[in-house]
């Protein structure tokens, strides 16, 4: 089995349009972060993070993307 990193950047090489981040907000750092950095906008669930580090780096993610990050 591929490691977590290995498998988002093999479904990243598709270039999804929107990515939907549905994991708990302790695992989505790597995977929003990555999604954004593609160019993929990205939906997430709340809460966004775990704590306010991981937001400010989710934020900053976004920021330097041409995707957008939404929360439901």
């Amino acid at each position: 089995r591929l490691p977590v990193h290995e498998r988002i950047a093999d479904a990243l090489s598709l270039r999804p349009d929107i990515v939907v981040d549905c994991t708990t907000p302790n695992a989505r750092l790597a995977i929003t972060r990555e999604a954004l950095l593609s160019g993929a906008h990205v939906l997430c669930e709340k809460p966004l993070a775990a704590d306010e580090e991981t937001t400010a780096q989710l934020i900053g993610a976004s920021a330097r993307s041409a995707g957008y990050l939404a929360v439901s």
